[in-house]
Order: structure tokens, then sequence, then C-alpha cells
């Protein structure tokens, strides 16, 4: 019970601080010694109850109890004073005063009075938590409905009960099931701010069934919702000792988009039916679907026998065909399983190094969350597989290969990584082998075979300049015309000019 004595005389307030201590009631006392300080403590601070003297300087105890009143509804008002004046007491009464003690304090009369006051604080408190209790279960029932059937008003009638601010902005939901009664009478671990721990984001917890519940997510994720939607399951059957089924839905668009999210994700968790141990599953716009185990480990398949022959370019021809065969899946979580073949695999291409420089990179294969991490793991591993091969470039025609797709395909978007899925390297490794055979960097190259042939355009068509540096592979135009000249010593413009001079004089 926090309590606020008044008074301004010290020997008073350590006279009520000692009374409030044989009470037995547990209290944490503050002081003030006037009304106008008490009021600014009253500001800043919550208090339940607040013992007042009448006689004070600067703002006297009734004014003191009107302030109060005003700043903090609930507050539980005892006045003191030495004159048995009855209009003190009607004034007192009309500002809500609990009780009225006389000076000099009679212990006992203290003791029965602050009895009183803490009795009626815990029926105050009671009767708040009942009320709180009876608004949530309201504004439940009316959520629910808003799921089920849509309707505007029975969203407007929940948000009289509780707080729907999260299902206004809510951009992800998830719908979990069990078979068994595991949501009954809402445990502790189904609470809001357990889960909010857990996944460290806000939640709006609604169940629905004993053995359904839907789940509310904001905008701002910590991770990827289909993360979160594996973390979320993982919570529920950890915590109920049950199987739990869920489906999940990012992209939400708020309160507006939920009916017809909700009735999606009814829909897929039908599908555990027919396949059971999938725990997970995910309701998505994009065709795009969690690929399934088997078929991962069978893309890590050929890899194996890659390694085995120490056959770079397979190596490299197989992981950009998996990855490939992933496209868009990247966010997916990564399984156990997979996360143990590939630390298998990254063993052997890393066989070369110490067992300290392999360690770090195996934990944290181990600790990757996504597809994606995985992937760029193992593709650091290749690469030093590749750098302790002992081909030479001078016996692979992958240099001719490269500048053969240059000279088809220049107007494209050309980047060393593109061409290094071509010839089956890794970049770093295609860069460095290019530079040794040629003495020039790649993209150096790229750029100075656009820009001859940019100059045969400019010297034999009558295409524009704008066209030519779009024709060449160039995206912006005044940075073509700067390279352009730094190559020729001379613009584009001029020398397209100095052509038709040329031409003018030998007619």
């Amino acid at each position: 019970m926090r309590v606020l004595v008044v008074d301004d005389e010290k020997i008073e307030r350590d006279g009520i601080r000692f009374l409030l201590q044989q009470t037995g009631l547990s209290c944490t006392v503050r002081e003030a010694a006037n009304g106008s300080e008490a009021a600014a403590m009253l500001k800043k601070e919550l208090f339940d109850v607040l013992l007042t003297d009448i006689r004070m300087p600067f703002m006297n105890g009734l004014e003191l109890t009107k302030t109060a009143r005003e700043s903090q509804e609930g507050i539980q008002i005892v006045i003191f004073s030495g004159y048995s004046d009855f209009e003190y007491a009607k004034q007192a009464i009309r500002y809500g005063v609990s009780d009225y003690v006389l000076k000099p304090v009679d212990p006992e009369e203290f003791n029965s009075t602050m009895q009183r006051v803490a009795s009626a604080l815990a029926e105050r408190q009671r009767l708040l938590t009942v009320e709180k209790q009876l608004c949530r279960i309201e504004g439940s029932y009316y959520l629910r409905q808003y799921l089920v059937r849509g309707r505007a008003e029975d969203f407007d009638k929940a948000r009289e009960y509780v707080d729907v601010s999260l299902w206004e902005t809510c951009s992800t939901l998830f719908l979990a099931e069990s078979e068994e009664p595991v949501f009954f009478g809402e445990p502790e671990w189904l609470s809001a701010e357990r889960l909010q721990r857990a996944l460290q984001c806000p939640v709006f917890v609604l169940p629905l069934q004993d053995t359904r519940a839907a789940f509310l997510l904001g905008r701002q994720l910590p991770c990827s919702w289909r993360l979160l939607a594996q973390d979320t399951q993982h919570y529920l059957e950890g915590h109920s000792g049950r199987p739990v089924w869920l489906s999940a839905a990012g992209g939400v668009q708020g309160a507006a988009s939920l009916g017809k999210t909700f009735r999606t994700l009814s829909r897929l968790l039908g599908r555990r039916v027919t396949d059971p141990e999938e725990k997970v599953l995910y309701a998505d716009e994009s065709p795009v679907q969690q690929p399934r185990e088997k078929t991962l480990l069978a893309l890590l398949e050929p890899l194996k026998e890659d390694i085995r022959r120490g056959d770079v370019t397979g190596l490299w021809k197989h992981f950009y065909a998996a990855r490939a065969a992933l496209s868009g899946a990247a966010a997916f979580p990564a399984s156990t399983a997979v996360k143990y073949v590939l630390s298998g695999l990254m063993n052997k291409l890393m066989a070369a190094l110490p067992a300290q420089e392999r360690e770090p990179a195996i934990g944290a294969l181990y600790r990757a969350r996504t597809l994606e991490e995985t992937a760029a793991l193992l593709q650091n591993a290749i690469c030093c597989f590749e750098s302790g091969c002992s081909e030479q470039a001078a016996d692979r025609p992958d240099v001719d290969l490269v500048k053969r797709y240059i000279a088809q395909h220049y107007e494209e978007d050309l980047s060393v990584e593109s061409l290094a899925e071509v010839v089956y390297l890794s970049p770093g490794y295609l860069s460095a082998l290019f530079k040794r055979e040629t003495g020039q960097n790649l993209n150096t190259y790229i750029r100075n075979y656009r820009l001859l042939e940019a100059r045969r355009l400019l010297e034999n068509t009558n295409m524009k300049i704008v066209q030519v540096c779009k024709k060449t592979g160039f995206t912006n135009a005044s940075y073509f015309c700067k390279r352009f000249r730094e190559y020729f010593g001379t613009s584009p413009r001029r020398l397209r000019s100095t052509e038709v001079s040329n031409e003018e004089t030998a007619e």
C-alpha cells in the first residue's frame, strides 16, 4: 500500500509513520511538508492512500483533497484536524474523503480507520479485476465474432471493451490447433506477456476454443514471419506437451483483411489430416511453398560425389542448380536434418583447414535460421575447397568461355556473379583467373568491350547516342559519355560530328 503523509509538522509526520507501522499493514510511506509539495508529488507518483492535515501553509488539506481526487480518482483520503468543525467535515465529504480523524490521534481509532481503508482498497481492486475480466471476456467474444463473420459492428463493439490497436496495425496472423484442449482455461504460458518475451514482438492472443487459438502480430517483427511461425509452434507444443499444428499468413493489411485470412488459415489446418507430419502450414500469395525436407536432401546429394571426385566445376554447377531450385524460398527455415547433412559436406570441403578454423563455420551453420543463411555458409565452404584444388588456369577454357559470353550478351546486365554461374566457378576465383590470364579486371574488360561496340555503332549507324548507350548495356547516359571520353579521348557527339565532317570532305 503506497501512502502519502502530509503535515507541516515533522513530529506529526513521524507520529503518523509510527502508527502506520503498528497497524501491521504493508506500507510504503512518502512524506510532504505542505499541500503544494504534496500536490506536485501526486502529479508524478501514484498513491493508494493520502493522509493529510487540514491546517497547512500554501495549500490546506481540503484544497489538497480536491486536487488529489482530480488527479487520482481511486485514492483513499483520510484527513486530520485539531478543529472539530462540522463545516470542514461537510466539505471533506463533498470531496470524497474516506474518513475524518481528530487530533490528537487516538492509536486505536487510527488503526480501525486504516483497516477500513485497506478493506476498501482491497474491495476496489477486486471489483476492478472483475470488471477487467468481464471486459476481456466481452471483448474476446466480439473479436471472435469478427473473425468468423467479418462484420464491422462486431469490431466496433469489441473496441469498447479491449484495446484493439494491434488488430488495426497487424501484419501477421497465426491459427493454432490441437486435438486436445490445451487452450482450456487460458494457462499462464499462453498469456500475451509470455509470448511477447518468447517471440520478441507484440502479440495479441485470442483463444477461440479449448483446442484452437489465434495470434496476431504487429508490423515490427524481429525476423521473417515464417520463422516466427516456427517459433510459435515450437513454443505452444513445448509448453502444452501435446501436438500442435499451426497455419500462418504474412502480409495482412490490418483488421479489414483478417476475416478472409482467418478463413484461409482454417482451410489450411484441414490439410493436417492428410499430412500430419507437416506441423506449420503457410498461406502465401506467391506460388513458393516450404520445400520438403526430402527435396532439400535430394538437391544436396550430387555435391557429395563432386567432393569425392574433387570436381570443382561440378560442385558449382550443382550448387547453383540447387539455389535456383529454391528461388523464392530463401527465407524459409532450415531444418535440423538439412543442417546435419550440410555440416558433413562442409567438413569435407574445409578438410584442408585446421579444426579451429572449421569449427566456427559449423557452429554458424547450426545457429543459422533460414535456407539463405545456410546456402551462404555452404558457398563459402566451396570457395575454400576451390582455392585448395591444384587445377591450373591454363588447362581450362573458362576465360575464353567468359569472353565469348560477353561478346554475345554485352547488352544485358552482366556481373562477375552472373558470369561465374555460366562457367560454374566462384566469383572470387573467376576474377583472379581472368586477371591472371588477361592482365585486366573482369569488370574493366566488360566496360571496355561495350565502349568499343558503342564506337562501332556510332561510326556505322544513325542510332542516337542515348540509343547506343542503352544498346551497349550502359544504364546511365552521363556515365557512358564520361567513360567514352576517357577511353577514346573524345566525346560520342564529337566523334560522330568528326565522322560526318570527314565524309563531307571526301565527297
